[in-house]
C-alpha cells in the first residue's frame, strides 16, 4: 500500500514539475529553446522567425557599436604606443607644452570659479562710462560738499530768519506797550489838571505850581516815551529789512541747493549709486575686473597656444586622435597616470571584446536554428525566407 502511494505521489510530482524540466544552469543559453513551441501551425512559426530576426538585428547593432567603442580604444591605445616611442628630446618638448596648458587650465578654473565677480550688466555700464573716471568721482564729491554746505547755508539762514521775526514780534509788543503807556500818561496829565483845576476854582488855592510840575512831568514822561517809540520803530524797520534780505538770500540758495541736489540725482542715476563712496567702490572693482578679465584672455591665450602646439607635435609623431591629450595631458606629463589610463582602456578593450563575442555567438546560435527551421519544415520554408530577407 505504502509503495504504491509513493509511485503516485512521485508520479503527481513529476507531472507537476513537467513545465519546469529545463536545467537552470543552462538559463543564459545562447540556443534558442523552442520545445515548447508548436510550430506546426503557420502563425506561431512566423512570430517565433520574427522573434529570431528581431534578436539576430540587435544582436547585430549591439556587435557593430561594441566595434566602434573597440576600435576608438584600439587606436587610442596605439596613441600611446606612439607617445611612449618617442625620441627622448621630443617628448621633454611636449612634456613642457602639456605642463603649459595644464598651468593654464588650473588658472582658467580658478578665475571661473572665484565668487567676487561683477555682473556683466554692471561691468558694462561702467565700461561704456569709463572716459568719465575719475573725473566723475571728483565731481561727485564736489557736488556733495557743495550740497552739504549749502545745506547748513539754509540751516543757518532759517535760523536767522526765525531770530529776526522773533526779534520784529517782540519790537511790535513794545511799539503796542509805549503806546499805550501814552494813553496812561494823558489821562494821568488830564486827571491831575482837572484836580488842579477844582482845588484852584473851588477851593481858591494857588496851583500854579502844579499846573508847572505837571505840564513838565507830562511833558518829560511823553518826551521819553515819544524817543523810546522812534527808536523801536527805527529799530523795527532794520529787523524787517535784514529779514526780506535773509528771505532774499534763502531763496537764492535754495534754487542753488535744487539745482545742485537734481544735478546729484542725475549722476547717481547715470551711475546707479547712492554716493560719491559707492561709486569709487563700484569704480574700483570695475579696474580690479578688468585687470581680471585681461588676465583671464592672456591665459586662455596662452592655453590656446600650447593647445595648438601640442596638437601639432602629437599629429606630427603619428598620433591619430591627438584632440583626446588636451582632457588627458596630466598623463603627459606625469607617467603614472599615463598606466592608469592604460589600464583602463585595457579594461574597457577587453569588456567590449567580451560582449562582441557574446552578440556574434548569438547571433551565429540564431542563424543556425533559423536553417534548422527551414530544414525541419520545407512547406514552410519560403515563408521563412522571405521574413529572412526583411530583416537583411
Amino acid at each position: 500500500m505504502f509503495e504504491w502511494l509513493k509511485r503516485l505521489f512521485k508520479k503527481k510530482t513529476e507531472e507537476d514539475d513537467g513545465d519546469f524540466d529545463w536545467d537552470f544552469k543552462d538559463i543564459d543559453s545562447l540556443k534558442p529553446d523552442r520545445r515548447r513551441l508548436d510550430l506546426s501551425d503557420m502563425k506561431k512559426m512566423e512570430e517565433y522567425v520574427r522573434a529570431c530576426c528581431e534578436q539576430m538585428k540587435d544582436a547585430t547593432e549591439e556587435i557593430d557599436s561594441a566595434s566602434m567603442e573597440f576600435n576608438a580604444v584600439t587606436e587610442r591605445l596605439r596613441d600611446m604606443e606612439e607617445i611612449e616611442a618617442l625620441p627622448e628630446e621630443v617628448s621633454r618638448v611636449i612634456t613642457g607644452c602639456a605642463k603649459r596648458y595644464i598651468d593654464s587650465d588650473k588658472d582658467r578654473e580658478w578665475y571661473l570659479q572665484r565668487k567676487d565677480v561683477m555682473p556683466e550688466e554692471q561691468y558694462h555700464r561702467m565700461e561704456r562710462n569709463e572716459a568719465d573716471f575719475p573725473e566723475a568721482i571728483d565731481e561727485l564729491i564736489k557736488n556733495e560738499e557743495y550740497k552739504n554746505l549749502v545745506r547748513r547755508d539754509l540751516k543757518n539762514l532759517e535760523g536767522e530768519k526765525m531770530s529776526y521775526r522773533f526779534r520784529r514780534m517782540e519790537l511790535f509788543g513794545n511799539e503796542r506797550t509805549l503806546k499805550s503807556l501814552v494813553a496812561v500818561i494823558m489821562f494821568s496829565v488830564m486827571l491831575v489838571l482837572v484836580a488842579l483845576c477844582i482845588m484852584q476854582f473851588r477851593f481858591g488855592m494857588d496851583v500854579f505850581v502844579g499846573y508847572l510840575l505837571g505840564v513838565a512831568v507830562s511833558a518829560v514822561a511823553l518826551t521819553a516815551v515819544f524817543i523810546r517809540y522812534n527808536n523801536i520803530h527805527r529799530e523795527r524797520r532794520i529787523v524787517e529789512k535784514k529779514l526780506n534780505q535773509a528771505i532774499t538770500v534763502q531763496n537764492r540758495v535754495k534754487i542753488r541747493y535744487v539745482n545742485v541736489t537734481g544735478l546729484l540725482d542725475y549722476s547717481y542715476s547715470k551711475y546707479r549709486v547712492n554716493s560719491s563712496d559707492e561709486l569709487r567702490f563700484l569704480w574700483d572693482r570695475y579696474i580690479k575686473e578688468k585687470r581680471e578679465r585681461a588676465r583671464f584672455k592672456e591665459i586662455d591665450e596662452q592655453m590656446s597656444a600650447a593647445g595648438e602646439e601640442l596638437l601639432g607635435l602629437l599629429k606630427e609623431h603619428r598620433v591619430k586622435k591627438p584632440e583626446i591629450w588636451l582632457r588627458q595631458a596630466p598623463a603627459l606629463v606625469d607617467p603614472r597616470e599615463m598606466v592608469e589610463i592604460r589600464h583602463e582602456l585595457v579594461a574597457r578593450r577587453g569588456s567590449l571584446r567580451k560582449r562582441i563575442n557574446y552578440n556574434e555567438e548569438n547571433r551565429n546560435a540564431l542563424k543556425e536554428e533559423v536553417k534548422q527551421l527551414v530544414k525541419d519544415n520545407p512547406s514552410m520554408a519560403p515563408m521563412i525566407m522571405e521574413i529572412v530577407e526583411e530583416y537583411e
